[in-house]
């Protein structure tokens, strides 16, 4: 796609491209960036059929946002932008939008179930969704399950990051009422908040031991650890035995059976 420019005003919104994004973030650090350095990477629009004046947002609801703020208070800012042409159907631009933010890595996971269930409604089949995104069919399948099964509660407490969206999975598969018991009690998950061996701060989400009780009681699945909890037992182990050379290899020996399913708890077996 060549690339033009036209007035920021004349780009709007179309029903047919719907942003997958629940939330448009780091929007204040965008706007100081472009009004750095200006706007590095064009916007893409699709071009009114019926009014070549008129072009609609496909790729860069981000930038467009920040723009848009920064000429909330000075008119005279961007009011021409770089843009992209895209020639293709509506329904085409609502893919284009989609992988583009997939390849980006930029959604959540509730957001890539949100972009599988817009691809779905406009007439794609999984197989086809599949191809598109780079998950594989089954992906796509327990993604619109998912998005069927579980209740709203269920589905904020993973878009807040309460519970992963690999155990809300399971989760999902209970009764409504069973869901909502279930996630009563769940706890935010809670973060390592300094590697005092290193020096250094390193934030990393580790699993609450409740949420991983919850669904083991509830799907009989064994969860292998994260690279970040086994990190954090690693730390804490190290913590505990600063004075004793061989509790903390036998700490290390655990926590790696641990991350190979070689164990399925991390409690020290009795001297």
């Amino acid at each position: 796609m060549s690339t033009t420019r036209i007035p920021f005003d004349a780009i709007q919104f179309h029903a047919e491209i719907i942003n997958p994004r629940d939330e448009l973030k780091d929007i204040p650090d965008l706007i100081s960036s472009l009004k750095s350095v200006g706007l590095q990477v064009p916007l893409t629009v699709k071009q009114d059929p019926k009014n070549e004046n008129v072009y609609y947002l496909v790729v860069g609801f981000r930038r467009h946002e920040a723009i848009r703020q920064i000429r909330e208070s000075d008119q005279n800012a961007f009011k021409t932008v770089e843009v992209k042409k895209f020639k293709g159907s509506f329904a085409e631009a609502q893919v284009l939008n989609i992988t583009e933010n997939i390849q980006r890595s930029e959604l959540t996971p509730m957001e890539v179930c949100k972009s599988v269930e817009i691809l779905m409604n406009i007439g794609y089949k999984q197989k086809e969704v599949a191809d598109k995104i780079g998950k594989s069919q089954t992906w796509v399948s327990n993604a619109m399950q998912f998005r069927r099964q579980a209740t709203p509660q269920l589905q904020e407490a993973v878009r807040s990051g309460d519970i992963p969206y690999g155990f809300a999975r399971d989760l999902a598969t209970l009764p409504d009422s069973e869901q909502k018991d279930k996630i009563k009690g769940l706890k935010k998950p809670s973060t390592v908040s300094k590697d005092e061996v290193e020096g250094r701060s390193r934030p990393n989400k580790v699993i609450d031991p409740e949420v991983r009780k919850t669904v083991r009681e509830s799907s009989g699945r064994v969860i292998r650890p994260s690279t970040a909890e086994v990190r954090h037992e690693v730390m804490r182990i190290a913590q505990d035995n600063r004075g004793s050379s061989d509790e903390f290899e036998r700490g290390i020996l655990i926590a790696l059976e641990w991350t190979l399913g070689e164990r399925k708890t991390l409690r020290r077996p009795d001297k």
